[in-house]
């Protein structure tokens, strides 16, 4: 057998291997997709008969919020859920990309704040846009046109977001929320295979403020909680974390690639 031969059936296994690889990839990409979208199918379900008996219901879900710059604000209210998808379409089939989770907490009160100087005014005006509390603000300048002192008067509902996406090649689900139970962003991460119907009860009792484990639950969320408790902080440590940017879609644009492209082969 020549030089030329040699050469040739090595390429050969080369592109064979190559090919299986592709295979299996794709094969292994299709039933994340699929199982992921089973998941997110489930968790729409599940959300679209919770949000319907609590807005026939009217459940009193009482909460409280510190305001930087105003104080602690009691007694507020969960009230006007709604839930929708954010679907892609491949092959002429729609399939769920997002779901978008959304409700108020309200007040009675009046929520008035001033602050005495220009930097104080844009300091918690800059505050209120990062954490996506609506206001308005009465100016005050001198003669020369300088601020002086800024009247805030905060809308007495706080906008809560909760944000289910899903990363298709890991097949995995994230939870985010922004503004819930405090002002901020949390998130919670999850194997497609954790969701189920014990652990979308619990994001049940979450959501109305029931005693519940979810921050417990899934195997991101123990780890994390076991090297917190591993991890004992020294006495004069102190860490402060805020949250300020609001949960991002995860996009998928690899997979729904892939799988545009896997739909176009069974043509």
């Amino acid at each position: 057998m020549g030089l030329l031969d040699d050469l040739k059936k090595e390429a050969e296994e080369l592109k064979r291997k190559q090919l299986e690889e592709t295979q299996n990839k794709i094969q292994s990409l299709n039933q994340n997709f699929v199982l992921v979208q089973g998941k997110l199918a489930q968790i729409y379900r599940f959300l679209h008969e919770l949000i319907s008996q609590l807005n026939v219901v009217k459940l009193e879900v009482p909460r409280s919020y510190y305001i930087g710059g105003f104080g602690q604000v009691d007694g507020m209210r969960q009230t006007d859920y709604a839930v929708a998808t954010k679907n892609i379409t491949l092959d002429s089939r729609d399939f769920i990309k997002e779901i978008h989770l959304r409700f108020k907490c309200v007040t009675d009160k009046e929520l008035k704040v001033t602050k005495e100087s220009e930097a104080a005014v844009e300091q918690f005006r800059d505050y209120l846009w990062r954490n996506n509390l609506k206001f308005d603000c009465h100016e005050i300048r001198n003669p020369r046109g300088y601020l002086e002192k800024g009247e805030f008067t905060l809308a007495n509902s706080i906008l809560i977001n909760f944000l289910v996406s899903a990363d298709f090649d890991q097949a995995k689900i994230k939870i985010a929320s922004r503004n819930f139970e405090m002002l901020g962003v949390s998130e919670f991460t999850y194997d497609a295979e954790e969701i189920n119907e014990a652990l979308l009860d619990e994001f049940g009792k979450y959501l109305i403020g029931k005693p519940n484990r979810f921050r417990a639950l899934g195997r991101v969320q123990e780890a994390m909680l076991k090297a917190r408790t591993e991890k004992k902080p020294e006495a004069h440590q102190y860490v402060v974390h805020q949250d300020e940017a609001a949960p991002e879609p995860q996009q998928g644009t690899k997979l729904f690639g892939a799988i545009k492209s896997l739909f176009n082969k069974d043509k």
